[in-house]
């Protein structure tokens, strides 16, 4: 976990910003220095919520990761419990504000992991999530209330044919149904995600686009197009799905770099 630490490329500085419907941006700015080789801090800067400083500790003795967090006074905290692998096994999130503790347990059986969630002490939900051959993994959210849905999650194996997400949840007779897939060429990527859903029944594609330049880093821009009446299974290549961005909308951009901005 040290090593994960010390090895990436710090300071990370981020540059986000949203466009909303209502025209009103919301621009946030990030660095994150390593200032311990087990130590992370981040500050956030946001024209909407101010700033916020997370600070993240992995305990000298490795079996513990710390993140707490401060915004305009109020402070959340996180603690995770690892095991030899630096995986975690017990979790716990506290939010600050007089609610509930938030706390989790991990178990791992061969390619099967299950995490069981608790608030206030009772268990609220439970993930199973299992290995597949040539899948990625396998996925069910069951709530422990059960008039709440139940989330099933298949997330392949990417390949040549990009990735492929598939989410079932019910909203009264309304079935949700998202699926994604990813096309790259060199340093650039673009994501297809087409939604069916009680707040988009006549569809919604959210295209996302990630391009890689050496000075400037990454930078990911976030479009979308509703209605949306989509055969992602119809996209031949990258520049087939860069061609919807023509009629799209754009919602979000963000730039990543390990080099301070110029002004």
């Amino acid at each position: 976990m040290l090593a994960k630490f010390q090895s990436s490329k710090w300071p990370v500085y981020e540059t986000e910003v949203y466009l909303p419907e209502d025209g009103k941006a919301v621009k946030k700015t990030a660095v994150s220095p390593l200032i311990w080789p087990n130590e992370l801090v981040s500050t956030t800067e946001s024209n909407a919520e101010g700033a916020r400083i997370c600070r993240t500790v992995l305990s000298d003795t490795e079996d513990h990761h710390r993140r707490q967090c401060e915004a305009a006074g109020h402070k959340t905290l996180s603690l995770n419990t690892l095991d030899a692998n630096g995986r975690i096994i017990a979790t716990v999130y506290d939010p600050g504000n007089g609610e509930p503790l938030q706390t989790g347990q991990y178990e791992y059986h061969g390619d099967t992991e299950t995490f069981y969630g608790y608030l206030a002490g009772r268990k609220d939900f439970t993930v199973l999530t299992e290995k597949w051959p040539g899948r990625k993994k396998y996925t069910t959210w069951r709530n422990a209330d059960p008039s709440a849905p139940e989330i099933h999650v298949r997330d392949y194996e990417d390949s040549g044919e990009g990735s492929e997400f598939y989410i079932a949840a019910s909203h009264g007779n309304m079935r949700e149904t998202s699926r994604t897939r990813v096309f790259r060429r060199d340093t650039q990527k673009i994501k297809l995600t087409y939604v069916v859903s009680y707040e988009n029944p006549g569809g919604l594609l959210e295209i996302t686009t990630s391009d890689w330049n050496q000075s400037e880093g990454w930078l990911e821009q976030v479009y979308e197009m509703r209605p949306a009446q989509i055969n992602l299974d119809a996209i031949a290549d990258i520049d087939a799905a860069r061609s919807f961005i023509t009629s799209a909308r754009l919602v979000r951009t963000k730039k990543i770099s390990h080099k301070q901005p110029t002004a």
